[in-house]
């Protein structure tokens, strides 16, 4: 029997605490105080396997083994930053919330199951994917009276990373509002039952459960978007950025909360492409993504450093150790790549003033574009927006 989950946080204003009595202790999370080890955190680029927790997936199984709850930032690197704030529940940059430790399958899905109905409103319903070979998580499911469709893709086994084998059971919440039904996956729990590629059998699984901390407060706080939860403040870049399209704002919060951390981890420009490793282009290329969305949409220089000091200070009051001299570092970095997009719209607008004449407007700026690589074609609408001074 587990006797106690360590705390990973205290509680703060934001959030009360979330209390879960499943006979044996109560324990409380969220927007608080982080351990030692998640203080200063660093990217974990589409990982759960931060290093606190690496021996669920990789090496020797402790022989002691305490449960924790805690949370760490991860980065969706995939597709590159064009593509952020399009979705209602993918952010780029989210907060992992995770559940660890070794405990039997019925003891874990009870401690989520109860920590979802102590947290939820009652219009929000809990659907399940299990793997058709584990009938514990069925018949779990069927005592509570909790809906659980069988998925064969359940089975935990990737041999490219891990030497562990297990099944999954994925915990979805869904919810009808005025405008649309939401059903979004809110925990992917992980029971290895096996290490050493099946060899060795445990006793008592491993398990880890972990999912977005921001889509757990889509429905704890009635929300319809990661965005609009309490881990932003997406109200005062609104109130800031007047006139300004929604979809510019999220992309503008998703991509301001992207860069803030990606620096605080440690990364910096750098003093070339060909000198920096995949992770440092991410970062040069999320904190290119973020200025040239921002010369698109006319959102000053000085507006961005407002509301970078803000989401700084937000970040800070969830208990992270933020450091004021990497604050400083990445403001001097955006204000660098926002003064060489500035200088490349003004050589694209110097061409076609100077071939205008003998090419015409359009002529030129199809030469103008084809002698500046990168991201000169996506500077486009501000060349067009030059047109009448040419």
């Amino acid at each position: 029997m587990l006797d106690k989950i360590e705390n990973t946080y205290k509680s703060d204003k934001l959030i009360e605490k979330l209390n879960v009595r499943l006979g044996f202790n109560l324990f409380h999370f969220l927007n608080v105080k982080p351990e030692p080890e998640y203080s200063n955190y660093s990217a974990v680029f589409m990982s759960a396997m931060q290093k606190p927790l690496i021996w669920l997936y990789k090496g020797i199984t402790p022989e002691n083994i305490s449960s924790s709850i805690s949370t760490g930032f991860c980065i969706r690197s995939e597709k590159g930053f064009t593509n952020a704030g399009s979705s209602n529940r993918h952010l780029k940059c989210f907060e992992m919330l995770t559940i660890a430790g070794q405990m039997h399958e019925e003891q874990m899905l009870a401690l989520i199951v109860q920590l979802l109905k102590d947290n939820m409103p009652n219009n929000v319903n809990i659907i399940a994917h299990v793997y058709p070979n584990d009938r514990i998580a069925q018949n779990f499911f069927m005592k509570h009276n909790i809906s659980f469709i069988l998925k064969d893709e359940c089975y935990f086994k990737e041999p490219d990373k891990t030497d562990r084998e297990g099944h999954r059971v994925e915990l979805n919440l869904m919810v009808q509002n005025v405008e649309e039904e939401i059903c979004w996956e809110i925990f992917n729990c992980v029971f290895i039952t096996a290490t050493n590629y099946g060899e060795n059998k445990l006793n008592l699984p491993l398990v880890e459960a972990s999912g977005s901390l921001e889509r757990f407060l889509v429905f704890s706080e009635g929300k319809d978007h990661v965005l609009k939860t309490s881990r932003f403040d997406i109200d005062s870049v609104t109130a800031i950025l007047q006139n300004v399209n929604i979809n510019v704002i999220y992309k503008f919060t998703d991509l301001l909360r992207t860069v803030i951390i990606l620096s605080q981890s440690g990364y910096n420009l750098g003093q070339s492409i060909r000198k920096s490793d995949k992770l440092q282009i991410l970062y040069t290329t999320a904190c290119n993504e973020f200025m040239l969305h921002c010369l698109i949409n006319n959102i000053s220089f000085e507006i961005i450093i407002n509301l970078i000091q803000r989401d700084f200070e937000l970040i800070k009051s969830f208990g992270y150790d933020c450091e004021e001299i990497g604050l400083q570092r990445l403001i001097l970095e955006l204000a660098e790549i926002f003064q060489k997009l500035n200088k490349k719209i003004e050589n694209i607008k110097n061409y076609i003033r100077s071939n205008v004449a003998k090419l015409g407007t359009n002529k030129s700026i199809e030469r103008a574009l084809r002698l500046h690589d990168g991201d000169a074609k996506r500077l486009l609408p501000i060349i067009e927006k030059l047109n009448k001074d040419i």
